[in-house]
C-alpha cells in the first residue's frame, strides 16, 4: 500500500455496509438448495440480514457453499453497492476522511476488492484485509485488533456487524458506527447505532462535531 494512502481518519467495513453481500449471495443459497420460505432476496435480507441467521442454512453443504463463495474472485465483482452508501460517503468526507477499508475478506481478493471500490466511486484508501490463517469466523476479533493498534490514526470504523463491539476492549478510545442497528444496549460503551445511511451521516457528523468541541476546550488556557 503507498505511503500517501496511510492517512487518518475513518475506517470503512465493505461487506453488507457498502454492498450487498449477503443478500445477494442468499439468492444463490435460496435457488440452489431450497427456499422453504418462499423469500425474495429482499424479504430474506429483512428477515435474517445475515445468512448465518437462517436455520435451514446451517447444514455442512451449505456452509461449505458458502466457504466457497467467500474465498471466490467471481463471488464479489458483480455484487451490487448498498443504496445511498456512495453519496453518504461524500458527505462523510466533509467531515473526517476516509482512512482505511477494514474487511475480513483475505488477501487473495485484493485486486477484486480494490476494483470493486474504484468502480463504484468509493475513496482511495488503505485497504486492511483478513490475513489468510484468519478464519471468517474470526472477523470481529482480528477487526479488534486492528483498530486498537491503528488508533489514534483510525479513529473507529463504520461496520454493520455488532461482533466487533463484543470483540473490543472496554478502554478503547475510538468509536463505532454500527450501520442498521437500532439500539446498543449490552453492546461496547463506544459504539453508536445507526439506522440508514443518511443516519450514519448524521451520526458521524454530531460525533465528530463533539469531539471536535472538547478538544478545543482542553486546549483553552484557563
Amino acid at each position: 500500500m503507498n505511503n500517501d494512502l496511510k492517512k487518518s481518519g475513518l475506517a470503512l467495513d465493505i461487506d453488507d455496509t457498502l454492498s450487498w453481500t449477503c443478500r445477494e449471495w442468499a439468492h444463490l443459497l435460496l435457488t440452489e438448495f431450497g427456499n422453504p420460505e418462499n423469500l425474495s432476496k429482499h424479504e430474506f435480507e429483512k428477515k435474517y440480514r445475515l445468512i448465518e441467521n437462517a436455520p435451514y442454512f446451517q447444514k455442512d453443504d451449505v456452509l461449505t457453499r458458502c466457504y466457497e463463495l467467500c474465498m471466490d474472485n467471481n463471488s464479489y465483482h458483480w455484487l451490487p453497492p448498498i443504496e445511498g452508501a456512495q453519496q453518504a460517503i461524500r458527505e462523510i468526507e466533509q467531515v473526517i476522511p476516509i482512512a482505511a477499508y477494514i474487511t475480513a475478506r483475505p488477501e487473495s481478493l485484493r485486486d477484486t476488492t480494490s476494483a470493486w471500490l474504484e468502480t463504484h466511486g468509493f475513496p482511495k484508501a488503505e485497504l486492511i484485509m483478513n490475513p489468510e490463517e484468519f478464519s471468517i469466523q474470526r472477523r470481529g476479533s482480528w477487526k479488534q485488533e486492528v483498530l486498537e493498534k491503528l488508533y489514534p490514526r483510525i479513529t473507529g470504523i463504520i461496520d454493520d456487524h455488532f461482533n466487533i463491539c463484543n470483540a473490543l476492549s472496554n478502554d478503547y478510545p475510538g468509536v463505532v458506527f454500527l450501520y442498521r442497528h437500532e439500539r446498543t444496549a449490552s453492546l461496547h460503551s463506544r459504539a453508536i447505532a445507526c439506522g440508514e445511511w443518511d443516519d450514519v451521516v448524521t451520526q458521524v457528523r454530531n460525533y465528530y462535531i463533539r469531539e471536535e468541541s472538547s478538544l478545543c476546550q482542553s486546549t483553552e488556557p484557563a
